[in-house]
């Protein structure tokens, strides 16, 4: 392969999500690029190995030309929808870069040109006047702009519980949505269901069983009546580490049209171990780049969680927010948070009283929905009435 074609390659995937092809970064020399290039390979080798953000910003200290290069391979490598983003993004940074420069040329200007503060003042006016006119009050025109066109055009995807979906109108594509509970509350089966009334619609689903395996997750979706002609995918042998299986996903999202991935669930990823760092950390790095991913390819997510043994202890069961098992930052990086709970003497029946409580929506109301969870038939419906 020319030095060109391993350049497009490694430097653009590198971009969009450095610790999906961090392996790929290992691997290659900086040999393998033309020597103009090499000074960026190492900037993103070097960040992506500390586990810093790699993303177009790392091009701010690059010649131009370069930056333009580099620029021109994100383009030629990805779909329309990645296009849009990175510009917006490159716009964004080129704003920032703009002002920065102004702002040095003014300090310059006041304190080492010995004309007149008056006319250093009106100087000084006109530099920064021409820098936001250059880009930085359109950048934030195109960023106003692009947040009123996404929030107005977003199409939200049922899930077949018209109750719960008057509450948080389904999942939509780009958000983290999150379903906790404490074991035997049904998490898995209601992730199934989900998934398989997706399918129905018209809408290919991914489930990743990280606790039960492929073969029952199969069962699962037998048992909601999914039929063999009905998409829903269950990624077979998931492997735990986070970058590996963020690079499946991206894979099997662009392969089979997923709209929907159902994960089941967070405590079972692990990213690659470093000393320094806490679990804390690493859920927020892999929360991150989980966001990152379903708004790049416009996908929605459901995300089981595990809730800590405290809830079982008090008189009424129901949980809060503090009650999710890990880190805090599940809370924070959530668009919506779901928990299923009902009273202890219910669990021991074949037909469960739960509650399915939204607790969390960044984007509309909270409220409860009472669920009936038919063990024998492993199904949920939603209480009417």
């Amino acid at each position: 392969m020319r030095q060109q074609d391993i350049a497009r390659k490694v430097l653009s995937k590198a971009l969009f999500d450095s610790q999906a092809v961090l392996p790929m970064i290992r691997q290659c020399d900086p040999e393998d690029f033309p020597d103009d290039l090499k000074p960026v390979f190492l900037s993103i080798r070097e960040a992506a190995m500390e586990g810093r953000e790699v993303s177009v910003e790392i091009l701010q200290d690059v010649k131009p030309e370069l930056k333009d290069r580099v620029i021109d391979y994100v383009i030629e490598e990805t779909v329309g929808t990645d296009q849009e983003y990175w510009v917006r993004r490159l716009k964004e940074c080129a704003s920032e870069q703009r002002l920065i420069r102004a702002s040095k040329q003014i300090a310059d200007l006041l304190l080492k040109d010995q004309r007149p503060y008056g006319v250093k003042r009106l100087e000084a006016q006109r530099i920064w006047d021409q820098a936001i006119g250059e880009g930085a009050e359109l950048s934030r025109m195109v960023r106003l702009r692009a947040v009123h066109e996404e929030r107005s055009t977003i199409e939200f995807r049922p899930v077949g519980f018209p109750m719960w979906e008057m509450l948080t109108k389904g999942l939509a594509p780009g958000r983290i949505n999150v379903l906790a509970g404490r074991p035997s509350r049904g998490k898995t089966t209601l992730m199934v269901q989900w998934a398989t009334n997706m399918a129905k619609a018209g809408m290919p689903t991914l489930v990743v069983p990280l606790e039960i395996g492929a073969s029952e997750t199969a069962e699962l979706a037998a048992a909601q009546g999914c039929l063999s002609d009905e998409e829903v995918y269950v990624l077979q042998d998931s492997p735990c580490c986070w970058p590996t299986l963020a690079l499946d996903l991206r894979w099997a999202i662009q392969a089979g049209g997923i709209k929907a991935l159902f994960i089941d669930h967070l405590g079972f990823i692990r990213m690659p171990r470093r000393k320094d760092q806490t679990r804390v950390e690493e859920i927020r790095e892999i929360l991150q780049s989980l966001r990152s991913l379903l708004q790049q390819t416009g996908t929605a997510c459901l995300l089981v969680c595990q809730l800590n043994r405290n809830v079982e202890g008090r008189r009424s069961e129901q949980p809060t927010l503090a009650d999710i098992r890990e880190s805090g930052e599940i809370e924070q990086q959530a668009d919506t948070v779901n928990f299923l709970f009902g009273e202890k003497e219910e669990l021991t029946k074949a037909q469960v009283r739960l509650v399915l409580r939204v607790d969390k929506n960044r984007y509309g109301p909270t409220g409860n929905v009472e669920v009936i969870f038919d063990r024998p038939k492993r199904r949920f419906t939603e209480k009417r009435g």
